[in-house]
């Protein structure tokens, strides 16, 4: 299948990553993005659900207890790490 060498038309405003998404004409950079923006979504759903589990207290993080309530700057490091997936996948294009 030969790939276009032309941006697709976009619905999007052009400011956005939607938009910039439709721009992309390298299917191997496309697939890129796809799997680091899937993996920030992954990272941020386990991330709230390990946040929710924290505040309903399903589950003992006290790293997290603390760093939600405030009284610390660092959450643990499986959220940490999370964070810098979502922080990766969120930010590129």
């Amino acid at each position: 299948m030969a790939e276009s060498a032309l941006p697709r038309p976009s619905v999007h405003h052009p400011i956005t990553k939607s938009y910039a998404i439709d721009q992309i004409t390298d299917i191997g950079h496309l697939r890129r993005v796809a799997h680091r923006m899937w993996e920030a979504f992954a990272a941020c759903h386990a991330q709230s659900a390990h946040a929710i589990a924290v505040l309903m207290d399903y589950e003992s993080c006290t790293q997290c207890a603390a760093h939600i309530g405030g009284d610390s700057d660092l959450a643990c490091e499986k959220y940490q790490a999370w964070q810098r997936k979502i922080r990766d996948g969120f930010g590129s294009v």
